[in-house]
Parts: structure tokens; sequence; C-alpha cells
């Protein structure tokens, strides 16, 4: 498996969606919101990313991330396949699945989820015919 730095565009269009549909995750016995903490919360993906990959190349490399506003509103499959890429580039430590950035990008994909066309209006159960 090979692992890269994301850009930091990719990392604010996850975290700017997030905020937008007020996302929040729980890690450490607490709940956090990804709304009002942006930065913080795409330095924390920046940062697990940029572990994954020192982790796969036994490199100790670092960057520092900027919230940016994207330029324009992804729709919700785009960050769907922005979190699996995500995931990829940064699953590279034995921890990852444990960390608060895995946990913030599984809220991001919950509401990537929840902001499906169709999903409000589909059966919260599924009882047969």
């Amino acid at each position: 498996m090979s692992a890269f730095i994301l850009s930091n565009n990719h990392i604010a269009a996850l975290v700017d969606f997030g905020s937008r549909h007020r996302a929040e995750y729980f890690f450490d016995n607490d709940w956090r919101a990804i709304y009002g903490r942006e930065k913080t919360a795409g330095g924390i993906l920046l940062n697990a990313n940029y572990r994954s990959v020192n982790c796969r190349y036994d490199t100790a490399e670092s960057g520092k991330f900027t919230f940016i506003e994207p330029a324009r509103t992804y729709e919700p499959v785009e960050i769907l396949k922005a979190c699996d890429c995500y995931n990829y580039q940064a699953c590279e430590t034995e921890d990852y699945y444990q960390s608060e950035a895995s946990a913030i990008i599984d809220a991001i994909r919950k509401a990537a989820i929840c902001a499906l066309p169709g999903y409000e209006e589909a059966p919260w159960e599924i009882l047969g015919e």
C-alpha cells in the first residue's frame, strides 16, 4: 500500500462539510464539534496523514494546516469519496482507527450519508411487505 500527503484543499473540504453539517464526534470520553474548531480539526487530520506517511516510509516530515474556506460546496457523495481517500492515506499506523482523526472522519462520513438525497424520507426500519 502506498500513502501520500493530502492537499490542504482536500482536508479543508472535509472539515468545511463537517462544520456546515454540525458534525460531532466522541473521543477521549468527550463530545467534540467540528463547527468552530475547523483549524483544530484540520490540523488533527493533517497530522495523522503525516504520521501515516512517516510510518510507511520511515520519514519524519511534518506540515501545518491552514483552514481556507473551499471555493465551492461539495456534494455528499464527493465527501464520502474524499473520506475514503483520507482513510487510505492515514491508516498506516496501528492505532489509526482508535485516533481522533478517525473519529473526525467517521463524523464527517455520517454527516455526508445523512445529507444524501432521500435519506431523511427513507424508512428507519424495514418491515417487509
